[in-house]
């Protein structure tokens, strides 16, 4: 089916560009509904104010950092957000998918089986604060 098709495409073109640039970028992903359901998931992060500093791993934690964004790390479950656990659930398929792939290059090298929390970062801007 085409959409067999389309997934193996961006496999294909994801595992080259993982190889190459150590990320991959895939516009309109999710699509302009699905993207704006996570942001407005995202979004309520600050109104509950579950968002934290963003801390460098070396710094001191009485020095003033150099980081501006903002930082929650979630599941999808804690805290809830039902359209950030399908994207995470996506991408999880994705990688392990690509992950056990015969010619996956660098990806060969890796057992990918898990991951930790996925870390939501925003960086405010435009008078905006969280």
């Amino acid at each position: 089916t085409v959409r067999v098709k389309q997934w193996y495409q961006r496999r294909v073109h994801g595992i080259k560009h993982l190889n190459e640039f150590g990320v991959c970028v895939i516009d309109s992903f999710l699509g302009d509904m699905e993207g704006g359901l996570i942001l407005e998931e995202v979004l309520s992060f600050g109104d509950l104010q579950l968002f934290q500093e963003g801390k460098l791993a070396s710094v001191n934690t009485s020095e003033k950092s150099a980081r501006t964004d903002k930082i929650v790390w979630t599941d999808g479950v804690s805290p809830p957000c039902s359209n950030l656990r399908k994207l995470l659930s996506i991408l999880d398929d994705i990688v392990t998918t690509a992950n056990k792939a015969t010619n996956n290059g660098v990806l060969s090298n890796y057992k990918i089986s898990s991951r930790t929390k996925a870390m939501v970062s925003c960086y405010p801007g435009r008078g905006l604060t969280m």
